[in-house]
């Protein structure tokens, strides 16, 4: 639900002692004490039973937090009167001829509408299940897509628990499954009682292995307590990390390290926080795929800044978090490197941060797109000679407002400083792309997933691929993972916040994808769809 709450900036300077050197603010770390989990050993299919989901119909209520509320006036300029450098648009014959598409596998129907919008599906994938989770259900399948548990409401893991974690189904929900333990991570947050609720499985099976149950709270450096909207986990082999936000775009942002180990073992788990100063621009943690990373490596947080709209040249910021356990007052966070992309705008037809500049067929209700921040999720990979980590965010591709995706592929090689690798704006025609997720398989393909429409094309969902043989900043082909059937006429243009593209564990070069689409005009009766997808290439 991404409720962005009203705070004010930052007020005590003496809680900084770090900046970066374009001006972003740093607190000392904010070490807290640990934090008891409980043990839900009751099959999960027992536990959803708690709370089963209640289906949505037209005419049933539409809820929605008031969220996307600013803290300060609308940041930018107008938007740009040409088109992105990076833009390239071939004729559709030629693109066809050119095309080699995506191979869909299993494809089958996830979580139907909750009544909550927006929905913000997301996902994760082990060697045999997948796991679903919207505003705010959860369910799990098995890799054919036949249903193992829920729909439910996703606080009914928390059966038993006790307090807001039990008490609140907010939303804002996470789902990683962490390949170097075989366990899964669920998260939601518990946001007016300022709670991060997160399960860890006992074991492999999400449906019967049991859950170790967190309640992490969010307090600020006088122990106050604080919004955590937005949050964000990445897997990395010392911790679970977080980022969070308090109120775009000048209540600032948080930075978490969860005790990863104490947590797979069910034992008290301490949490370290960073505060960073405005502006409010998410940072998305370094989330792994594949080959750990060297002993001792920083987990990377990321995002892209619009230098007309927050100063300076348009770039990616890198700041590496450092977490030490047996000193955690010794924790760093630190900004790492500003790397200068080619020119982008972020303004398509408005500068707020909802930015409702998409149409839909036979309505006048149009889509927001959150083009200011970037999407979910930011995929790591090891590949001994060099790391990579893949970025993604909305733009205005062609100088007319036509919403499209600049991505990027990062490297460091051999340890040394991040550069760009690569850079791209997609967006081969004039339908709006957006809320695009991107991962890279084992084999150095990458995959994105994103929302399509314009006013003749109803909402739906296609996903590019980019084969690791292709010519550099390129995505080769486009592929309808589902067409949409209808438009959403909801009032206030509330769409998604983050889709999902994940990697299968066991198959190297196969993508599992989540995110919703429409198959009928309704006013808030999205369906939500998971789709298995392979490179042209892969023959595993």
């Amino acid at each position: 639900m991404s409720a962005l709450v009203v705070m004010r900036p930052f007020a005590a300077a003496a809680f900084f002692i770090a900046a970066s050197s374009w001006g972003q603010e740093i607190s000392r770390p904010l070490v807290r004490p640990a934090v008891k989990a409980k043990t839900a050993s009751e099959h999960t299919r027992d536990l959803a039973a708690v709370r089963p989901l209640q289906a949505w119909s037209e005419g049933d209520p539409v809820r929605e937090k008031d969220d996307l509320r600013a803290t300060g006036p609308a940041m930018g300029t107008e938007r740009a009167k040409q088109p992105d450098a990076l833009l390239k648009r071939e004729n559709g014959a030629r693109r066809a001829a050119a095309a080699v598409p995506a191979k869909i596998g299993a494809s089958f129907a996830g979580i139907p509408s909750t009544g909550w919008v927006p929905p913000d599906a997301i996902g994760a994938v082990g060697p045999k299940h997948y796991i679903q989770m919207v505003n705010s259900a959860f369910a799990i399948y098995d890799k054919q897509g036949k249903l193992l548990a829920g729909p439910a409401e996703i606080n009914s893991l928390w059966k038993g628990f006790g307090g807001p974690c039990e008490k609140d189904n907010d939303g804002d929900p996470v789902a990683r499954y962490d390949h170097l333990a075989d366990r899964w991570l669920v998260s939601q947050f518990a946001l007016d009682d300022y709670m991060q609720c997160i399960a860890i499985s006992r074991g492999p099976d999400p449906v019967s292995s049991g859950w170790y149950l967190y309640a992490f709270p969010t307090l600020d450096a006088s122990g106050k307590k604080v919004s955590s909207d937005y949050p964000k986990l990445g897997i990395w082999p010392d911790a679970y990390y977080m980022s969070t936000q308090r109120g775009f775009p000048d209540g600032g942002i948080d930075v978490w390290a969860f005790e990863r180990e104490q947590m797979l073992a069910g034992k008290p788990a301490r949490q370290v926080q960073f505060a960073v100063g405005a502006p409010s621009i998410v940072l998305q943690p370094s989330d792994l795929n594949g080959k750990a990373p060297a002993a001792g490596t920083p987990n990377f947080f990321i995002r892209p800044m619009d230098g007309k709209r927050f100063g300076g040249d348009d770039r990616i910021e890198i700041y590496a978090f450092t977490v030490d356990w047996k000193k955690p007052a010794s924790s760093t966070f630190k900004s790492l490197s500003r790397l200068n992309t080619t020119a982008f705008d972020s303004v398509l037809c408005s500068n707020d941060l909802n930015g409702a500049c998409v149409p839909q067929p036979n309505t006048t209700v149009k889509l927001e797109t959150l083009s200011v921040w970037p999407m979910f999720r930011a995929q790591y990979r090891n590949f001994d000679s060099y790391e990579t980590l893949l970025l993604n965010h909305t733009v205005n591709a062609d100088g007319k407002g036509t919403a499209g995706i600049r991505w990027y592929e990062l490297r460091r090689e051999n340890g040394k400083a991040w550069s760009i690798y690569q850079e791209g704006t997609y967006s081969p025609d004039e339908t709006h792309r957006w809320m695009g997720s991107m991962a890279m398989d084992g084999a150095g393909n990458i995959a994105l997933g994103y929302s399509v429409a314009d006013q003749k094309t109803y909402p739906g969902l296609r996903v590019a691929i980019r084969r690791a043989s292709a010519a550099k900043a390129t995505f080769e082909s486009e592929t309808v993972v589902k067409d949409g059937g209808g438009s959403q006429t909801y009032g206030k243009s509330r769409w998604g916040d983050y889709a999902s593209m994940d990697v299968d564990p066991d198959r190297p070069c196969t993508f599992w994808y989540t995110s919703l689409y429409y198959d009928k005009t309704s006013v808030a009766g999205w369906k939500t769809w998971i789709a298995e997808i392979q490179a042209p290439s892969c023959n595993k």
